[in-house]
């Protein structure tokens, strides 16, 4: 299976998508090493989450644990996504059912304390924060606020 030639699909009810996003946090926080995207899609539908809920979950989880970590940025309301003649297409995430989903369920992990550890197990997942994690590496005097966010793009 190809994460990256996955074609957009009708999600499932937002009620199992819901618990499959927290059935996918919670693998996720208990994941002890760092297994490659195609390894997090098996293991996540081997649980019982479908093709289409995994993906969305495996690109919007990480994002979404980003953005509530560093609450204090200022983040893009939307996103670029390739169509099916490879042309980025601006979406928003409000527009997005599946990632309303996964901040509602991320905020509510978040409110009950969780160790940051935990939470560095999914976040370390997104691209922004390899790329967030780099620069204030290379620069230690620069604080997160300095740094200029670009907008997300999206890879199916």
């Amino acid at each position: 299976m190809k994460l990256f030639k996955w074609k957009e699909k009708q999600l499932d009810a937002s009620s199992i998508f819901r618990q499959s996003v927290q059935k996918a946090i919670t693998i996720l926080l208990n994941s002890n090493n760092s297994p490659t995207d195609e390894m997090v899609l098996a293991l996540f539908q081997k649980k019982g989450i479908s093709e289409v809920d995994a993906v969305e979950i495996l690109l919007f989880l990480p994002i979404a644990f980003l953005r509530r970590l560093y609450d204090h940025l200022k983040w893009h309301d939307s996103y670029f996504e390739f169509d099916s003649k490879n042309n980025p297409v601006e979406k928003k995430f409000a527009d997005s059912t599946s990632f309303q989903i996964i901040q509602e369920e991320t905020e509510k992990y978040f409110q009950n304390l969780p160790v940051s550890r935990n939470i560095t197990n999914i976040a370390w997942r997104s691209a922004e924060f390899n790329a967030l994690n780099d620069i204030l590496l290379r620069n230690p005097d620069m604080k997160a606020e300095d740094v200029i966010l670009s907008k997300t793009f999206i890879v199916r």
